[in-house]
């Protein structure tokens, strides 16, 4: 007569009974940013939430205070600050787009962004410049860089003051010769 028994790893004793097993998605996801794609997309050990956007467009997405504070200043004196975040009601920041709120977070979680278009870009773009990621304020201007054309260089030339980003003020500039602007590009505007 043969037995029947199983060996569970010493780590993985009483996961069962915690809804967990040790074949779970851990083992499947072979890098950390996979990983950590898993845990933002399925808000698993989410620790705290956003409402993000004006009351015409407006999404709660999750987070994890731990990962955002490690990318972010602004997030770190957030939670972990003077006086930190410790509500459990969503944060309110009505002033990004749930769709540049949400893409700034792929972008903490896993160092990859997809820029598709100008406007995504620019708001994004401002995100970045909120929570203080200048690796994707980076990202952002050389996308709307490569992205110049006559339509959009006025538009452009108005991020670059907003947002003082001097080497795409310069290429605005240059630009401006061949769009058709209501208004002379200058610095002194």
């Amino acid at each position: 007569m043969r037995n029947n028994f199983s060996v569970v790893p010493w780590w993985a004793d009483g996961m069962a009974e915690a809804g967990t097993s040790s074949s779970d998605w851990q083992t499947g996801l072979n890098c950390l940013s996979h990983r950590a794609n898993h845990i933002l997309n399925s808000s698993q050990w989410s620790d705290c939430s956003f409402l993000v956007g004006n009351e015409n467009n407006q999404k709660t997405i999750h987070g994890h205070r731990l990962i955002l504070a490690m990318s972010s200043p602004v997030f770190e004196t957030m939670f972990f600050g003077g006086l930190p975040e410790k509500s459990e009601k969503p944060i309110e920041i009505l002033d990004v787009q749930p769709e540049a709120f949400r893409a700034l977070l792929q972008y903490i979680y896993t160092d990859e962004i997809n820029l598709k278009s100008f406007d995504q870009v620019c708001e994004i773009c401002y995100a970045a410049k909120k929570y203080m990621i200048p690796a994707l304020v980076k990202q952002c201007t050389e996308f709307i860089w490569g992205d110049l054309y006559p339509g959009n260089v006025c538009r452009a030339y108005e991020f670059a003051l907003l947002f003082e980003e001097p080497r795409l003020i310069g290429k605005c500039l240059q630009s401006s010769s061949r769009a058709q602007c209501p208004v002379s590009l200058s610095p002194f505007i």
